[in-house]
């Protein structure tokens, strides 16, 4: 198996299935065993049903997959032992495909180059990744693109009204009152209290 090239294996996987031999080896196997006692058309039935379910399969897998039944049971096979066997012919072929995959793999990153560490940020210069513009992004998270991050940070911020107003002022006090009365900040509070009071996170129930 190790000495087949990748493509003669998935050629082999892949292989065209023959649904003429299927069913003169379904017809030859069947007739080892006991026959039960079916009208023509029933046993018509049961060998469609074979072929069938084999229909996907290659013929080399179908042939050795009888070849198996025949070499270790003593009665008839239903289809779905002999796609059983199908499985198993197959297995070191697909077996052996996922090795090579899992050994490319591993190939492909040991031969993986990575830039040197001086050229890091030259790389991310070169692609946008200035310090200027990681700011403005910082800045500004929700923006869609560099342009809008920077052009949102270049804007003047204005403030807000609670910055300008009086503190001791009517506007703060309502503000004051109106949280106060809030259920959630009414929880947000109670928790706060609790962690710094007991040191853990949730109050007991």
């Amino acid at each position: 198996m190790t000495a087949q090239s990748s493509s003669t294996i998935q050629a082999a996987i892949h292989g065209k299935p023959e649904p003429g031999n299927t069913l003169r080896r379904v017809n030859a196997v069947l007739g080892l065993y006991y026959d039960p006692d079916f009208d023509m058309e029933t046993k018509a039935l049961v060998r469609e049903e074979f072929v069938r379910a084999l229909a996907a399969y290659p013929d080399w897998a179908v042939q050795r997959a009888f070849d198996a039944w025949t070499k270790n049971q003593r009665r008839r096979p239903a289809p779905s032992e002999i796609v059983a066997l199908v499985a198993v012919e197959m297995k070191p072929l697909t077996d052996e495909l996922a090795r090579r995959r899992v050994e490319e793999e591993e190939q492909r990153r040991e031969q993986r180059v990575l830039p040197d560490p001086s050229r890091i940020n030259d790389i991310m210069r070169l692609n946008g990744f200035t310090p200027k513009r990681m700011e403005a992004v910082r800045r500004a998270p929700m923006a869609g693109s560099f342009a809008e991050a920077e052009v949102a940070t270049a804007r003047p911020r204005v403030q807000h009204w609670t910055e300008q107003a009086d503190p001791s002022g009517a506007d703060i006090a309502q503000l004051a009152a109106a949280r106060a009365a809030n259920p959630l900040m009414q929880a947000s509070r109670a928790a706060r209290f609790h962690t710094a009071t007991t040191g853990t996170e949730e109050p007991d129930l």
